[in-house]
C-alpha cells in the first residue's frame, strides 16, 4: 500500500509540472502589427476574422497577421479622426466603427473603403450631427443616434450610395421622446424604440405608452419592458395590451436585464438578483453575499452553457451561483495577489472544450506511468524505486523542456492551445514512446 501511495505521488508530481497548458495567453502589440496599442473594442465577424478598433485606426485579424485601414486613407470623405468607438458588424458583414469625434462610419469589406454615411444629410442640411450610439439590427437596419436628439433610421446596403437615410425625431412627430435608450428588433422584425417620453414601434404593433423603459428583451411571445426605477411590464403578442407587473421584492434601482434559459428573466439590481418566471409570473430573489462578498449590488448576469449563473457585483471577484442547489461561492483574487496578477477586467469567462489538451495530458500520464510501473515492479527496495521514479520523471521533463521550447510554425505549445487535435495526438503519441524507452532503460 505505501508502494502504490508513493506511485500516486511521483505520478501527481510529474503531471502537474509536464502537463500542457489548456489555454494560452499571447500578447500583440504594435510590433506585432497592431495599429495603435489602446484596444477600444473587439468584434468577430460571420467569417470568423477578428476586428479591433484602436486610437489611430481599424485592425482585421486572420489569426496570423493585422492589417491596419485608417480613414486617413480616404480621398472621398473627409474624417477628423482615426481614433474609434465601439465597433459593429452589419447585416452583409461591414463593419460599424463610429469615430471618437462623432462621425457615423462605416467599413465596406468589399472595397476596403471608410464611408462617411451621414455626409449625404449633412451637405443638404448644413448641419453637422455628433454620433453617440449606433444599433445595427438583423434584419439590416441601422439605428444612428445623435447629440442633439436626432436619430437616423438607415438602410445597411443603400446607405453605401447616400440613400436610404430617415430622420427621426419629435419635432418630424415620428418619434416620442429626443433620449434613445434602446433599439430592439423583435421576432416578426418589428423595431422597438425605447425613450425618454415612451416607445415608438416601427412595424404592425401599435403601443400608447408614455413610461420611459431602458430595457427590452423577448422571451417566446412576450416583450418584457424594465424600467430602471423598479418598473417591469409585458406586452403580449395576442393581446397586443401592455400590463404592468408589480415586483415584490424592495429595491431602488435595476441595473441589468439578462435572459435565463428559455423563459426566465434576471434582473440584476442594488439589492441583489430578481428571478422572473414568465410563464408562473412568479418571483424569487436572491442575495449573493456571501462571507467573502459584502455588496449586494448586481452590475451584470451571466449564464454559462452548463446553466450555471455568475454575478458580478460592486465588490471585487464574482459570484458563482447553481440554481439547482441554491449553492454559492464567491471567488475572487486574495488583496496579497492583486498586484501579482493585476487583471484590469473580470468580466470575462473562458469555458473550454480542447480535445487537443485532452490527448497531450492523457498521453503525459501514460507515458509517465509506464516507467514509473516498470521502477514499481523491478525496485527491490523503497529507496531503489524512489531513485529510479525520480529518473523517470526527470527524462519525462527533459522531453517536456525540448518540445515546448519548440517556435514558430512547428510549436506544441501553441499549435495544442489553439486546438489542433493532430498535434494534441503526435504529443501524446510522443511522450508515450518516451515513456517505454524509458521503461526499457530500467531493465535490470
Amino acid at each position: 500500500m505505501k508502494r502504490l501511495h508513493t506511485l500516486f505521488l511521483l505520478l501527481t508530481i510529474a503531471i502537474d509540472i509536464a502537463a500542457q497548458p489548456i489555454c494560452q495567453v499571447k500578447h500583440f502589440s504594435v510590433s506585432d502589427g497592431l495599429a495603435q496599442g489602446n484596444v477600444m473594442s473587439i468584434l468577430q465577424d460571420q467569417k470568423g476574422l477578428v476586428w479591433f478598433s484602436t486610437w489611430n485606426g481599424l485592425n482585421k485579424f486572420d489569426g496570423y497577421t493585422f492589417k491596419t485601414y485608417k480613414t486617413s486613407q480616404e480621398s472621398k470623405y473627409a474624417f477628423g479622426s482615426n481614433r474609434m468607438g465601439t465597433i459593429s458588424e452589419s447585416k452583409y458583414g461591414d463593419i460599424w466603427c463610429p469615430t471618437y469625434d462623432g462621425q457615423a462610419c462605416l467599413f465596406d469589406v468589399e472595397t476596403e473603403k471608410f464611408i462617411d454615411v451621414l455626409q449625404p444629410i449633412e451637405l443638404s442640411t448644413k448641419q453637422t450631427n455628433n454620433v453617440t450610439r449606433i444599433y445595427s439590427l438583423e434584419k439590416g437596419i441601422a439605428w444612428i443616434l445623435c447629440e442633439n436628439g436626432y436619430a437616423f433610421r438607415v438602410d445597411e446596403q443603400l446607405c453605401k450610395k447616400g440613400e436610404g437615410i430617415t430622420l427621426y425625431a419629435p419635432s418630424n412627430h415620428n418619434l416620442k421622446g429626443d433620449q434613445i435608450f434602446n433599439v430592439y428588433q423583435d421576432s416578426e422584425e418589428d423595431e422597438w424604440i425605447l425613450t425618454d417620453k415612451g416607445v415608438s414601434i416601427i412595424g404592425k404593433k401599435t403601443l400608447d405608452t408614455d413610461f420611459p423603459f431602458q430595457f427590452i428583451t423577448q422571451i417566446k411571445e412576450t416583450i418584457c419592458l424594465i424600467a430602471e426605477n423598479d418598473k417591469l411590464a409585458r406586452y403580449d403578442f395576442h393581446t397586443k395590451k401592455l400590463k404592468f407587473v408589480d415586483i415584490p421584492y424592495p429595491h431602488h434601482k435595476i441595473n441589468n436585464v439578462t435572459t435565463i434559459g428559455k423563459d426566465m428573466l434576471a434582473l440584476g439590481t442594488d439589492n441583489g438578483v430578481i428571478l422572473y418566471s414568465i410563464p408562473k409570473n412568479s418571483f424569487q430573489q436572491i442575495d449573493i453575499r456571501t462571507a467573502t462578498q459584502t455588496s449586494n449590488d448586481v452590475e451584470s448576469v451571466y449564464q454559462d452553457h452548463l446553466g450555471d449563473i455568475w454575478i458580478f457585483s460592486k465588490d471585487p471577484g464574482i459570484v458563482h451561483l447553481n440554481l439547482v442547489t441554491n449553492e454559492k461561492e464567491h471567488l475572487f483574487t486574495p488583496k496579497d495577489e492583486i498586484i501579482k496578477h493585476g487583471r484590469k477586467s473580470r468580466k470575462l469567462i473562458f469555458e473550454d472544450n480542447n480535445i487537443a489538451a485532452a490527448l497531450g495530458f492523457g498521453g503525459a500520464i501514460v507515458g509517465v506511468s509506464i516507467p514509473l510501473y516498470s521502477a514499481l515492479v523491478n525496485s527491490v527496495s523503497y529507496i531503489d524505486f524512489a531513485i529510479w521514479g525520480v529518473v523517470a520523471i526527470f527524462i519525462q521533463l527533459i522531453f517536456a523542456f525540448i518540445v515546448t521550447r519548440l517556435g514558430g510554425k512547428y510549436s506544441f505549445k501553441t499549435k495544442i492551445a489553439e486546438g489542433i487535435i493532430p498535434v494534441g495526438i503526435l504529443m501524446a503519441f510522443l511522450s508515450i514512446s518516451i515513456g517505454l524507452l524509458n521503461a526499457g532503460s530500467m531493465s535490470y
